[in-house]
């Protein structure tokens, strides 16, 4: 279960990743505008769930149920929450 959260909290850094200046707050502006973005995460989200359910011992996972998957979705998606926050600390925060 715990690799199941770390993919999607990779699926929802991706999302946080397309916008990245400090005034970009909202980042399901234009979210749907890019179709090769929208495949790719979808595409990303079936094969990681498909070997969640029938890898098995070839990649060493074992069955999820569903809502053991939303527990997953839902914990991944704090990483939202996060991206977020992080806009409103000072860039000095940051710099080397």
């Amino acid at each position: 279960m715990i690799f199941n959260t770390f993919v999607f909290m990779q699926i929802f850094n991706e999302i946080n990743a397309r916008k990245i200046k400090a005034n970009e707050y909202n980042v399901f502006d234009g979210f749907f505008n890019n179709f090769l973005f929208l495949f790719v995460e979808v595409l990303t989200i079936v094969v990681q769930v498909a070997l969640m359910q029938y890898g098995g011992s070839a990649v060493k996972t074992s069955y999820l149920t569903l809502d053991q998957h939303l527990w997953c979705a839902g914990i991944g998606a704090l990483s939202l929450i996060v991206g977020y926050v992080v806009k409103f600390l000072p860039r000095r925060l940051f710099s080397i």
